[in-house]
């Protein structure tokens, strides 16, 4: 049989097959069928673009919450209300050398725009003298000087070393007194546990306290006494501190003499020091 004639074939199934269901009353089925695909043309279409719109809205969404998550995640790592006064804590980064000369605050946290300021908080929170008196500021050049602190009225002056920082706010960077010499560690330098201490102390029976200490509220990490003389002559301490190690990070020595009348701390002295492993 040619191609023609097939082709004919079908076209007279097809025709035959046409009027038979003519013939038989299916007349509404092909109108069904067209409801049908309609139907399902159009819940298919439907479904196509809710599920599409959802999607896309869903991602938009997300999007615009995570950038704004983000972005007051940043600002508020980024400024910090003051507890005191209508400053605030702006946290900058600090070169390198200035981060390594900081006892406290913590470098980059300053809320002190006065040097006298910073060496009260400094005597009050992290040292802890109990009522200090503070003296008035002694400056040495254009951004740094010193602030003595007493333990009482007439007590023994503790010195606090103080500089204004690219910040532009005030840090405490060391404080002594003349009964504490530091002869080991350096200050600046790294240390890892146990550190060795060495220097020369005065102090009641000769006993100064040396604590490692981290942060700006100066958490004590490990501690350990350490004895000079007592008779009122500097003589020569060693020992080693154990402490936890952080490993990485920037604290400070502290060096405590208690008054021999109460046990409060009358002197104290601290350098910065870095961590290592």
């Amino acid at each position: 049989m040619t191609r023609s004639s097939r082709r004919s074939g079908l076209v007279v199934i097809t025709l035959a097959g046409a009027m038979a269901l003519t013939g038989c009353g299916g007349g509404s089925q092909p109108p069904a069928a067209s409801d049908t695909t309609t139907s399902s043309t159009t819940s298919t279409t439907s479904s196509t673009s809710t599920s599409s719109t959802p999607d896309t809205s869903t991602s938009s969404t997300t999007s615009t919450s995570s950038t704004s998550t983000s972005s007051t995640s940043s600002t508020s790592s980024t400024s910090e209300p003051s507890t005191s006064g209508d400053s605030a804590v702006i946290t900058r980064r600090l070169p390198g050398a200035e981060v390594a000369s900081i006892v406290f605050p913590a470098a980059g946290f300053s809320k002190y725009d006065s040097p006298r300021d910073v060496a009260e908080h400094f005597a009050e929170d992290y040292i802890g003298f109990t009522d200090p008196r503070i003296g008035s500021f002694q400056q040495g050049d254009s951004r740094s000087g010193e602030v003595p602190v007493r333990p009482t009225r007439r007590g023994p002056v503790t010195t606090v070393l103080v500089r204004k920082m690219s910040d532009q706010r005030w840090y405490v960077i060391a404080a002594t007194t003349p009964q504490i010499e530091i002869t080991r560690p350096r200050a600046s330098s790294r240390i890892t546990s146990p550190v060795r201490v060495t220097g020369r102390a005065s102090a009641f029976e000769g006993n100064v306290l040396v604590q490692v200490r981290r942060g700006t509220a100066g958490k004590v990490l490990g501690q350990a006494p350490v004895t000079g003389r007592g008779d009122g002559v500097l003589g020569p301490y060693t020992g080693r501190v154990r402490f936890t190690n952080p490993g990485s990070g920037r604290g400070a020595m502290v060096y405590l003499i208690d008054s021999p009348k109460d046990g409060s701390i009358w002197q104290a002295a601290a350098i910065p020091i870095g961590f290592t492993r």
